[in-house]
């Protein structure tokens, strides 16, 4: 084929070079012009076998050639080549030893068209490559080299009518329009239906927006194979080294055959956009070392190293199919490792990635640094991922199958999940848990804070409030703020059943629940720094909400209720309280038990009585209230009733000393709007150390800001020689005085 473009070349430079200077200065009139360029186009017509036309020539003998509007049709008459000027640059001519040498050739202004028409299966330049290689120059040849190739301002296009063109904005290399191209080529071989050249700093602008700044590379094109080896790709934020093969004989350009070696490799993921839907939203640097081969529907990751973020990297082998797609998108990968953290995980070069890691918890991001090792098989959005997570807080391991959903809330995640040395107080942020391990049956639904997820397993060690609890069964639904299901525990210190549900998720709490308490030493567990050696057993039926006395709505009851401290233990048979409220909105809140019974009722909040309280009595005493910033009125409006029983047990806890005889009982209500209060206290006997008391009957009024108190006893012993008889003592208090009257025998 060289001796054809050998043929072709020194015909054109025979004809001017030994020309002697009377022709050469005809070539300057209008005659030689036109007999020149009829000349030459018929000459080079005859060779390449297609039609070429010349609109000027000129050169200075010996050192320069130059041809102006060089037009080359195709075997289709269309027009295949268009060069405004093409200037050659002579290096060597001699005629004695038939050598030519040409320093450049230089194309500026033009533009090439390489296409394959409908229902053919070869490049229209293949026509012309073919005729040229075949030998007619006889024996007789003269030595032709050139020295380079020099580009400027061409458009090249590359077009198979076969294949229907890509209309999403990527790139597509059966319809290639490079608009802007410049650069130098040089080692320019003509091969079998195709060209191999070298570029240096060749910078060009695809249609897709694609802007290749410069290319250093060995290119060898023909009519189904693209090749560029010795790579130096830049694009204003991409610099790409290596190997690049692509095959597109196939019509479908999900079947391109692609062979990819990349070394030290730095692409901007947002230039993967124009070959990969997805990526044209993404953005930040990925460094690439990778070997890549298959259809682009299904390709072999071998050696893949991705360093991305910060100080990330991820390490795969495997299968890629589906490409260009990534909603087909299908992996069997090998991850060996992943090295990242939580924030740098927004720049793994994967589409959708940011937004699922944006709604992961905070905690998420107190994991730290992490490595994650493992195998990940299926669909982006239906996988099968089981793998090692090794973090600064603990350690995880996992086995599971994700299904993530068109809604979100819809998401499925199943498997197992193991955690060995987690910290999760440092996870939690919460100083009074430490290390959890733990293995789980995990079912879960859902997304973000609307995750759901039902637990069954084995907790083996937790650590909080300084205590360790091994070996806990779990089985129930977990979501945010709440837990419905089983729990059990058993070991020394506790030892419990707890079946049921906990919402914390709104502001008033709910409790549905039956507990079985076995023993818990409150003190060992940590709930209490004021009591040593107590436990309690017992059992719980809880059907209420609110987290306080306050928003208590509904039923608690405790059965079998003991408290040991020490060597005292305390029996509670039965403690039930029910709240709720009538049609009028009042609250009424009875209280039951073998100790005592209680009824509230009306419209208050025990959180409000302290200050409205105060309020009555601050005109009555102001002098007492005088340093005291007086809380704001809530309207307060109370009544109550507590008949005590058996109060033993209940005053040995708390009140040490204490002796209420069975059956006393108070009564009385207070009401903000009118400033009211009323107290009365009656027992048949009341014992406290060395006082003792009998037919106690106390009242205590307050209105029209006088508090009137009446004490009336049948008898009052204060020692064994001090004793009173029918006592009746009276006391009216008003602005800071009292009145007394006080009678006995």
């Amino acid at each position: 084929m060289r001796k054809h473009w050998k043929r072709i070349l020194i015909i054109v430079l025979l004809v001017i070079l030994l020309l002697p200077l009377g022709t050469y200065l005809a070539l300057r009139t209008s005659w030689g012009q036109s007999s020149a360029r009829s000349f030459l186009s018929k000459t080079i017509s005859k060779e390449l076998g297609v039609d070429v036309s010349i609109g000027g020539v000129d050169f200075d003998p010996i050192k320069n050639l130059e041809l102006r509007d060089v037009v080359i049709l195709d075997h289709h008459k269309d027009t295949m080549v268009s060069v405004g000027r093409i200037y050659a640059d002579i290096g060597l001519f001699a005629l004695r030893s038939k050598e030519i040498e040409l320093s450049s050739i230089s194309l500026e202004s033009g533009r090439v068209h390489l296409r394959k028409y409908q229902g053919e299966d070869e490049l229209n330049i293949t026509l012309v490559v073919e005729r040229l290689q075949s030998d007619k120059s006889g024996s007789q040849t003269w030595d032709f080299k050139l020295g380079e190739l020099v580009i400027v301002d061409m458009v090249v296009l590359h077009t198979d009518d076969n294949k229907a063109r890509i209309e999403d904005g990527r790139m597509d290399p059966s319809h290639l329009e490079l608009t802007g191209v410049n650069g130098r080529i040089d080692e320019i071989e003509f091969i079998e239906k195709g060209i191999e050249f070298r570029t240096h700093s060749l910078n060009l602008v695809d249609v897709s927006g694609l802007r290749i700044e410069g290319l250093d590379s060995y290119i060898s094109v023909d009519n189904n194979v693209i090749d560029i080896s010795d790579m130096d790709l830049r694009t204003e934020r991409s610099n790409i080294s290596g190997h690049v093969m692509v095959d597109y004989t196939s019509a479908d350009r999900s079947e391109l055959y692609i062979e990819t070696n990349l070394n030290n490799s730095v692409i901007e993921t947002s230039d993967l956009g124009f070959f990969i839907k997805g990526y044209e939203t993404l953005f930040g640097e990925v460094s690439v070392n990778a070997d890549i081969q298959g259809q682009l529907s299904d390709l072999q990751l071998t050696n893949a190293r991705f360093e991305f973020g910060e100080s990330s990297e991820i390490q795969l082998d495997g299968d890629i199919k589906g490409l260009p797609e990534i909603d087909s998108l299908w992996l069997n990968v090998h991850i060996h490792p992943l090295i990242s953290s939580v924030g740098d995980l927004h720049f793994l070069p994967v589409p959708g990635m940011s937004e699922q890691i944006h709604e992961l918890p905070t905690a998420a991001e107190r994991l730290g640094r992490f490595s994650f090792s493992g195998h990940f098989l299926g669909y982006i959005k239906d996988f099968s991922a089981d793998g090692q997570l090794d973090s600064e807080i603990g350690a995880a391991t996992a086995m599971m199958k994700v299904d993530i959903a068109q809604d979100p809330n819809q998401n499925s995640y199943k498997g197992s999940m193991a955690f060995e040395g987690l910290d999760l107080g440092r996870l939690l942020n919460d100083p009074e848990f430490g290390i959890i391990m733990s293995d789980l049956e995990i079912d879960m639904s859902g997304y973000g804070r609307g995750l759901s997820a039902f637990l069954k397993g084995e907790v083996s060690r937790l650590e909080y409030k300084d205590y360790v609890y091994k070996n806990i069964e779990v089985d129930g639904r977990l979501e945010d703020r709440l837990f419905n299901g089983f729990l059990s525990i058993s070991q020394p210190e506790v030892d419990l059943d707890f079946r049921g549900l906990v919402d914390m998720r709104t502001s008033v709490p709910e409790f549905k629940f039956d507990a079985k308490v076995f023993q818990a030493d409150i003190a060992r567990l940590g709930f209490t720094s004021q009591m040593d050696s107590t436990s309690m057993t017992g059992s719980v039926q809880a059907d209420f909400k609110g987290d306080d006395l306050d928003d208590f709505k509904g039923s608690l009851k405790a059965q079998g209720l003991s408290f040991c401290r020490g060597e005292e233990e305390y029996f509670f048979s039965t403690i039930s309280v029910l709240s709720e409220f009538d049609e009028k909105g009042d609250r009424i809140l009875d209280l039951n038990s073998n100790m005592l019974d209680g009824r509230f009722e009306g419209k208050f909040r025990f959180r409000d009585l302290k200050g409205d309280f105060i309020s009555l009595f601050e005109n009555v005493f102001p002098s007492l209230y005088k340093e005291v910033e007086i809380p704001m009125t809530h309207n307060s409006n109370l009544t109550f009733e507590v008949n005590f029983k058996e109060t033993k047990d209940l005053t040995r806890l708390f009140l040490p000393g204490l002796e209420l005889g069975y059956g006393a009982s108070i009564t009385g209500g207070i009401n903000s709007l009118s400033n009211t209060f009323n107290l009365n206290f009656n027992t048949d006997s009341l014992k406290y150390d060395f006082v003792s008391i009998q037919g106690l009957d106390l009242e205590l009024n307050r209105f029209q800001n006088i508090a009137y108190v009446l004490l009336e006893t049948e008898f009052m012993q204060w020692s064994d020689s001090l004793r009173f008889k029918d006592n009746l003592y009276t006391f009216n208090a008003y602005n800071d005085s009292i009145e007394t009257d006080l009678t006995w025998t």
